[in-house]
């Protein structure tokens, strides 16, 4: 019989109880239990109520590859399965041995329980904090019920969650807390809380447009400073145009970017007999270079439109008649 498999067949072969040890890769089982390399993960048990078997998944977490182990168990075992705390096996990196649980052979049913019960009130705290509709509400409850229901059966004990009441509970709270956000003062106080937010919002964006026309101006006078965002471009959304301070012979945008002074002398022309024409100049593509970049659009007015910048007319005759052109 053979007994070495890859980690997903190691899980399967678990699953079916087939053989009584085995292992993968990364991944071992003797008898009912599963384990990632030395640390058990996952046990298959016997119902104590009703006839059958049922997994227990470890609910403590660990590595990534353990986890994706965790997930091989889950999807090999064919039944009701409980992510818990106590498996009643030791070993290996495994909680138990660090003395959560005494060492026992069998599972802490009690302990199990109780931590699933937690994790369904947990959810019940959750849901009183989140906005859903009454149906999604219910339907999350009953999803997040039927694992300790399923253990409550399965194992003996008194199932004592009333989804129904609880919801009914989240419900009373909601209504309680909406009425007293609603309140005159507290109304008031999230009307001065906003103000505040926008003066603040207010005062940020004005020390950012004075940092910006700062640097604009820096920028202008021919200083190698960076631009941020907010100066890259005017109101309109026209970049600016400079002369490059390290080289006379190349024009600058203020987003960047830079083309020899002839090409853009020789695109000012165009520009200016199309503002002259009073018509769009709408080149094929390609056939306007002016360096690295090609002249989209001409618009009648003279402003120019190349990739991601847009340059107004009046940006261009400024520059132009700077330079004499």
């Amino acid at each position: 019989m053979k007994h070495v498999f890859s980690n997903d067949m190691c899980a399967h072969v678990w699953a079916q109880q087939s053989q009584d040890h085995g292992r993968g890769n990364s991944m071992s089982f003797t008898g009912d239990t599963l384990s990632s390399y030395q640390t058990p993960i996952a046990r298959i048990v016997k119902r104590r109520r009703g006839k059958g078997r049922v997994m227990l998944l470890t609910s403590a977490d660990y590595s990534v590859t353990t986890q994706q182990h965790k997930s091989r168990a889950w999807r090999a075992f064919e039944g009701e399965m409980f992510r818990v705390p106590s498996l009643g096996v030791t070993g290996g990196r495994h909680y138990e041995v660090l003395g959560q649980f005494p060492r026992e052979r069998e599972p802490n049913h009690r302990a199990n329980m109780a931590y699933l019960v937690s994790e369904y009130k947990a959810e019940c705290v959750r849901l009183k904090r989140k906005r859903v509709l009454w149906s999604s509400l219910m339907e999350s409850l009953e999803d997040s019920a039927r694992m300790p229901k399923g253990y409550a059966t399965a194992f003996g004990f008194k199932d004592r969650i009333d989804v129904t009441a609880d919801v009914a509970d989240i419900e009373a709270h909601r209504a309680k807390a909406e009425a007293k956000r609603n309140t005159p003062a507290a109304i008031a106080k999230r009307e001065r809380a906003r103000v505040e937010r926008e003066a603040e919002v207010a005062e940020t964006l004005r020390l950012a447009r004075l940092n910006a026309a700062e640097k604009l101006a820096e920028w202008r006078q021919g200083a190698n400073v960076w631009l941020p965002v907010e100066a890259q471009k005017m109101e309109d959304g026209s970049a600016m145009l400079r002369v490059k301070p390290s080289d006379p012979a190349v024009l600058q945008t203020s987003q960047g970017a830079e083309v020899p002074m002839n090409h853009a002398h020789w695109a000012f022309e165009r520009a200016w007999r199309a503002r002259a024409e009073g018509s769009a100049d709408v080149p094929t593509r390609g056939d306007v270079k002016v360096g690295h970049f090609t002249v989209d659009r001409i618009e009648a007015d003279g402003s120019v439109r190349a990739g991601c910048h847009y340059i107004a007319w009046a940006e261009i005759e400024a520059f132009a008649t700077a330079q004499g052109w």
